[in-house]
């Protein structure tokens, strides 16, 4: 606890989003989105 009371707001919001993304967001890596968005978009490659 010293530890966070000795960091300044900035450095607690980039621990608490740190610390979001890798234990509770639930959502696909940024690539993976990318991919379905673009076969939305374009389609499958085969059709």
């Amino acid at each position: 606890m010293k530890a966070l009371d000795e960091m300044d707001n900035a450095e607690r919001i980039k621990l608490l989003s740190w610390l979001f993304d890798k234990y509770f967001d639930n959502r696909p890596p940024k690539d993976v989105i990318e991919k379905e968005l673009e076969k939305e978009i374009w389609g499958e490659e085969d059709e």
